[in-house]
């Protein structure tokens, strides 16, 4: 185990609009706000969202979109040098939960965020074993 002390530098909160892009409008956030290390939590609703799975034996991502309106009951995520890596939880209708690495969301009702923003920088290694950039803790 390593482990690293994160200092919050800025905090914001943040509302997503109906019909905006969930990772494209938080991508553009963190480039205008300058923000390189940090991280992220959140709900809201979506109506569509494309979640990714990663294989650690084939070293790839794999992903499905899920086509139905979902209450989105956890959203996570780290900020490292500027790039988001986000994981979401979301539930259905009939309360069935899907759950992954979000790669696109298209907001239905409302996404509210806040993100921390760290003094700190939190680095990335790519991992040859995993086949990922894994976090590179001091």
């Amino acid at each position: 185990m390593t482990y690293q002390n994160l200092t919050p530098k800025q905090t914001y909160i943040v509302s997503i609009a109906p019909g905006e892009e969930i990772m494209e409008v938080l991508s553009e956030f963190i480039k205008n706000q300058k923000i390189k290390s940090g991280y992220i939590i959140g709900i809201g609703a979506v109506t569509s969202a494309r979640l990714g799975w990663y294989s650690v034996p084939q070293k790839k991502y794999f992903e499905r979109k899920v086509k139905k309106p979902l209450e989105i009951t956890n959203l996570i995520g780290i900020i490292t040098s500027g790039k988001i890596h986000i994981h979401a939880t979301f539930s259905s209708q009939m309360l069935k939960a899907y759950a992954g690495h979000l790669t696109k969301a298209n907001v239905s009702g409302a996404c509210e965020l806040i993100v921390v923003e760290t003094k700190e920088a939190i680095k990335r290694k790519h991992s040859e074993q995993i086949g990922l950039e894994l976090l590179n803790l001091v």
